[in-house]
């Protein structure tokens, strides 16, 4: 009888452990409380699958977190890491591994301790200085995402090849040049954001059987017809208005072109309207020419029938349009909270007066809002991953101090608002290229201004403006300044030093 008792003792309590180690999936995880603190998961610890430390001081994790070992997402983000402890490897089901904002990690190190972690799935290693990734990291073999977002990378290493079962790559604005050959060896590979870089060649990735989505905006690059069909064909083509006439023939030239569409049954005079906007690919459609047809996929969610469609893959979306909807709230449109991939957004005169309501949407790069209600910018430090940012002609009558937030923010436009002040925080800004503020009722303009050094057009035209503070002379990239004032208002007066900066620099004004 004792034996009996021994054994169903023993089944008892393997049947615990098992239960604390199992796996989650992301349903499941998502129905888990994210503990904020070390000191509040304590109290639970075996309840702990997933663990946010934001602000949180410290140069290495406590031993205390070992007691968490159901652990399985663990983020920990501006805390001043220095290394994680070996013991990290006891955590057999992490899942998720955010070292965000640490910039005195010693990466290869925590790459080493990791490497055992065989239910890896996401590390992200974004903002932390990084110049160079450790070859270990093709060590990390189960990584489905890996995001190195906002680092100096000038490279990658040729050991990423061996990362099979990646899907999501995210490297934007770093200082990388070029794709090592071996990033051909991600077959699984369906998402990579290049933007922000200086890479000139992206036809390596065209053989990549599974990629789907390319983001490749600033960099120095020129449209192959090869890759230029192969973004295309996926609905991720990208474009300015004076290249339109280009475009088409770049395309004829591509070997696809030619094997995928015959070229004498089609004659196009241009790109169809539909590739001008940057929103494409979701729902197929026809289009007859010259009794041909061509099938082209884009995202143009116009009414709300096509964002019904939208929802039934909205992991799949990337980009979405919202024009003329007659939304108070941007939350009626139910399921757009589930579009965790979103990267691209505009919604036109649609009421939306809260950014807050777009608050989940965190992976955004561009979000921009033609004649909406718009009163503020609150809720916009949400989107750290922005670098467009436009919301002309709505009713923002101040820039919030969240603005500062916005580090990748490449272009903000405010144009046609009622802004009577720039916050000192816009100096914070410091990748911004493009700041327009047409037609608000600026008087005057800090001189913290002055330290956007990559600032190369600045529009102020249509305010009150009488003068320009001298910092403006150390805009050393400015190659456009509109100030031009309203009718029956005095010229803005340049001082002697602003009028030799503009000569020397050539700028162009108005």
């Amino acid at each position: 009888m004792k034996k009996i008792f021994l054994y169903f003792s023993f089944m008892l309590m393997s049947a615990s452990i098992y239960a604390q180690n199992a796996l989650l999936d992301s349903a499941q995880l998502a129905k888990k409380t994210t503990f904020k603190s070390i000191e509040e998961a304590l109290k639970k610890p075996l309840e702990v699958y997933k663990l946010e430390l934001i602000d949180k001081k410290m140069t290495e994790f406590p031993p205390q977190m070992l007691q968490f070992k159901n652990l399985q997402v663990l983020i920990c983000h501006r805390a001043g890491l220095k290394s994680v402890f070996k013991e990290i490897q006891n955590f057999k089901n992490l899942q998720k591994l955010v070292i965000d904002t640490n910039p005195f990690l010693d990466i290869k190190d925590i790459l080493l301790k990791i490497k055992p972690l065989k239910k890896l799935k996401t590390l992200s290693l974004g903002g932390n200085s990084l110049t160079s990734l450790p070859t270990e990291i093709g060590d990390i073999t189960s990584l489905e995402s890996l995001v190195l977002i906002g680092n100096k990378l000038q490279n990658l290493p040729a050991s990423i090849g061996k990362l099979q079962n990646l899907k999501f790559l995210d490297i934007y604005n770093n200082e990388i040049t070029a794709f090592p050959t071996e990033i051909k060896n991600l077959k699984k590979l369906e998402s990579i954001d290049a933007g922000g870089n200086k890479i000139k060649d992206f036809d390596i990735l065209i053989d990549l059987p599974k990629l789907k989505f390319v983001n490749y905006i600033y960099n120095p690059m020129e449209y192959t017809p090869d890759f230029a069909f192969f973004a295309w064909k996926n609905g991720f083509l990208e474009f300015e208005e004076e290249q339109r006439e280009n475009i088409l023939p770049i395309l004829e030239k591509s070997k696809f072109f030619q094997q995928e569409i015959k070229k004498d049954s089609i004659k196009l005079a241009k790109l169809d309207e539909t590739l001008l906007n940057l929103f494409q690919t979701y729902e197929k459609q026809k289009k007859e020419l010259d009794d041909s047809t061509i099938i082209l996929k884009h995202y143009q969610f116009k009414t709300y029938d096509l964002f019904v469609e939208a929802n039934k893959n909205p992991k799949k979306v990337y980009a979405l349009n919202i024009n003329n909807q007659k939304n108070s709230d941007l939350q009626n449109l139910l399921g757009i909270e589930k579009m965790t991939n979103l990267r691209f957004l505009n919604i036109e005169q649609i009421g939306l007066n809260d950014l807050n309501q777009c608050k989940n949407l965190v992976n955004l790069r561009t979000l921009t809002g033609f004649g909406n209600g718009l009163f503020n910018l609150k809720g916009v430090k949400n989107f750290k991953y922005l670098y467009k940012l436009q919301f002309p002609d709505n009713q923002i009558n101040e820039i919030s101090e969240e603005i500062k937030e916005l580090k990748n923010l490449i272009e903000l436009n405010l144009d046609k608002n009622s802004i009577a002040k720039i916050p000192d925080e816009i100096s914070e800004l410091k990748n911004l290229k493009i700041l327009s503020l047409g037609l608000n009722l600026l008087d005057e303009i800090p001189a913290s201004i002055g330290k956007l050094e990559n600032l190369e057009q600045l529009i102020l035209s249509g305010n009150e403006l009488k003068k320009l503070p001298e910092e403006i002379t150390q805009l050393k990239k400015l190659k456009i300044l509109s100030v031009k004032i309203q009718k029956n208002s005095a010229s803005i007066l340049f001082t002697p030093a602003q009028k030799n900066w503009i000569k020397n620099q050539k700028i162009e004004v108005d």
